[in-house]
């Protein structure tokens, strides 16, 4: 878990912890790649959006997450709204986040506790189940 300043800087903080955990985790390189991409989206929409009223955020959360064959990127937040999967005009310059998170990811969501929310997601790790199942069949011999 890394808690950080909601400030532009938390973004690349996030996104060096979660490469850093995901290597210690032996985690292959896209998968890392993919994951560093979405916990840039998710922090990014927690610090623009997840504030308290008409208050600044003033800190987010990470936590990252392994089961068998996937990784799982949480951002926490203290803004009672949830995430809105949109689609943007053709010019807009943002608002593709959530998105780029359907598309990357193999599953995502949200759920809500009493005075936070958790916008999550997770990235399949199809070589992590094929070296635990080969383990497994080696181990059987």
């Amino acid at each position: 878990m890394l808690d950080l300043a909601a400030t532009p800087a938390a973004i690349t903080a996030a996104r060096r912890h979660a490469a850093a955990v995901l290597s210690d985790w032996g985690m292959p390189p896209e998968v890392i790649d993919t994951a560093m991409l979405l916990v840039s989206e998710l922090a990014t929409n927690a610090l623009r959006h997840g504030q308290l009223a008409d208050e600044p955020a003033d800190r987010l959360r990470l936590r990252l997450h392994r089961f068998f064959g996937r990784v799982r990127v949480e951002v926490l937040d203290w803004s009672p709204s949830y995430p809105e999967l949109r689609v943007p005009d053709d010019g807009a310059e943002d608002g593709r986040g959530l998105a780029l998170v359907q598309l990357l990811s193999c599953e995502w969501g949200y759920y809500s506790a009493r005075s936070y929310k958790v916008v999550w997601c997770e990235v399949a790790c199809p070589l992590q189940v094929q070296a635990h199942r080969a383990a497994l069949l080696e181990a059987g011999r």
